[in-house]
């Protein structure tokens, strides 16, 4: 497992996160770290508001770029089977 890589356990169920060094938006030098530390922060606030609501998800291939250039993107609505 690369040096960069964390296991992080989420009720029963084991998750590698990858690539925490990746910086998704460049114009804040955010990285893939600072957002999962976020969402890990507000989970208990946030959680009860989105749970059985709908989502679509708006993906960059290589993160955001920048607003001049926001880089190749698409809409992801449903889950992969492993998610």
């Amino acid at each position: 497992m690369n040096a960069n890589n964390q296991v992080a356990s989420v009720d029963a169920h084991r998750i590698t996160l990858t690539q925490l060094d990746k910086v998704l938006y460049p114009e804040t030098g955010t990285t893939k770290a600072d957002v999962l530390s976020y969402y890990a922060a507000i989970a208990e606030v946030l959680i009860p508001y989105a749970a059985n609501r709908p989502a679509t998800r708006k993906r960059w291939v290589h993160g955001v770029g920048t607003s001049e250039d926001p880089g190749p993107m698409f809409f992801q609505k449903n889950l992969e089977p492993a998610a």
